[in-house]
């Protein structure tokens, strides 16, 4: 059972990957949105989780070892997923691997049908300091800048790991009976049909992210709906009637992953290319610390009112670093230069920057470069080489 929690906890730990590298190939008018797009998959994976428990669990002779089979099963997909998955092109670039970035916006272009709008030939270059080498924790504050949203980043994920599994935790104890069999033995059964209305609340929460992410910004996204998971957590603890328990478990989930969708979209989107997918994961495992402490804290001696009590504060902890990190609404990933210039962006993409997302790129004008802002840390640039031969630092 160890070894095969600690193969879980690999696989776990590389979420982030695939997640950072899509981040990185959006545009940052529509990040937030199609970001949300993988958070529903993860809804998908809970509300199948609890559909087969209702199933298998309730009238199955195979009991929690079917349960276990069937919920693993699906994670053979990702191996599959795993081959089309391209690297990312900005680390590639770090790296000093050009020809490999190139190579993979060309692979990009040619699957959106938009190879012929790239120039015959294009280079691409690093602007500014890259940085090669293995990554070292302390990276995470070797500024101020990233010393305190690392920080603050993690203060949201431990908080929203404990209430987001605590909250499940909790609606399953609020909805579970213990009875005494027979031989007085106390026999512990559960409202699966409960527990699988509250797992539907997800797809709410996931509506409400994709309505807010891109109108609002990142932190009211999240600090609103923690607040309002936190809220709703209070309520759910205190003694009130079987509807009023299954509305308040309805909300509280529903603005748990509101609020959690908010902060895997801001994540990546906080941390330069150097850091970001190792910060998101390390994050990702904060949160795992935090689900660590949910069972000690919901499966407890402790009453039903004061868990709910003290996964409230937890959420309100969440909210107010959520509010307390930088906005990163339509802005690049990098300080400056993250994304592809219009050139590469409209053939790659198969459609214009809009007004203001390309103001920190490297400008493509007639066969040659110019930039009025040379970024700090990594610049996508495509130069035109025409038949004079351009310097592209002109």
């Amino acid at each position: 059972m160890t070894i095969t929690r600690a193969l879980v906890g690999f696989g776990v730990g590389g979420l982030a990957v695939p997640f950072n590298i899509l981040a990185e190939l959006l545009q940052p008018s529509a990040r937030g949105t199609f970001l949300m797009s993988i958070e529903l998959f993860w809804t998908l994976g809970s509300i199948y989780t609890a559909a087969m428990a209702w199933s298998l669990l309730s009238s199955s002779p195979y009991g929690w070892r079917g349960l276990a089979v069937v919920c693993a099963a699906p994670v053979f997909l990702s191996i599959l997923a795993g081959v089309w998955m391209p690297e990312s092109p900005r680390w590639l670039l770090l790296q000093h691997r050009n020809d490999e970035a190139k190579a993979v916006l060309l692979r990009m272009a040619e699957m959106n049908g938009t190879r012929h709008k790239l120039p015959d030939d294009f280079t691409l270059f690093e602007g500014g300091e890259t940085e090669k080498g293995e990554f070292n924790v302390k990276a995470l504050f070797s500024t101020p800048y990233l010393r305190r949203t690392t920080l603050l980043l993690w203060v949201v994920w431990i908080s929203f790991g404990l209430g987001y599994y605590g909250v499940i935790l909790l609606i399953t104890r609020v909805f579970q009976h213990t009875e005494n069999d027979d031989n007085g033995s106390k026999e512990c059964s559960f409202e699966y049909s409960d527990i699988f209305v509250s797992t539907l609340s997800e797809l709410l929460g996931i509506a409400w992210a994709v309505f807010t992410i891109d109108r609002y910004g990142r932190r009211p996204t999240q600090g609103f709906f923690y607040a309002l998971a936190g809220v709703a957590c209070i309520v759910l603890g205190a003694p009130s009637s079987h509807g009023a328990r299954v509305f308040f478990a309805f909300i509280a989930r529903a603005g748990m992953m509101a609020g959690s969708c908010g902060t895997w979209v801001a994540t990546p989107e906080l941390y330069p290319t150097f850091v970001r997918s190792s910060g998101h994961s390390i994050a990702n495992s904060i949160a795992r610390v935090g689900a660590f402490m949910s069972p000690y804290l919901v499966e407890s001696s402790l009453a039903v009112l004061f868990v709910g009590l003290v996964l409230g504060i937890v959420d309100g902890f969440a909210a107010i670093g959520a509010f307390l990190l930088p906005e990163t609404l339509g802005k690049s990933l990098d300080d400056a230069g993250a994304d592809p210039p219009p050139t590469v962006v409209r053939a790659v993409y198969g459609h214009p920057v809009a007004h203001g997302e390309d103001r920190h790129c490297p400008q493509v004008r007639g066969g040659s470069m110019a930039s009025s802002e040379r970024s700090s840390s990594l610049a996508y640039a495509a130069a035109l080489e025409s038949e004079r031969g351009h310097d592209p630092e002109q």
